[in-house]
């Protein structure tokens, strides 16, 4: 998954359903996305190191 993954629910989502919902779209994704990670390197700490 690449950093600017949003753009591909954030633009649509700004063109369809206008400004105002696009902005919670693409701000309800980054909130989701980072909450996910976090949750993963909650249960999978090992993810945090090399080798």
């Amino acid at each position: 998954m690449k950093i600017a993954d949003w753009i591909f629910v954030a633009l649509p989502a700004t063109a369809v359903l206008g400004p105002t919902v696009g902005s919670v779209v693409a701000g309800g994704h980054v909130v989701v996305g980072y909450g996910v990670l976090g949750v993963l390197l909650a249960v999978r700490p090992d993810l945090t190191t090399r080798g």
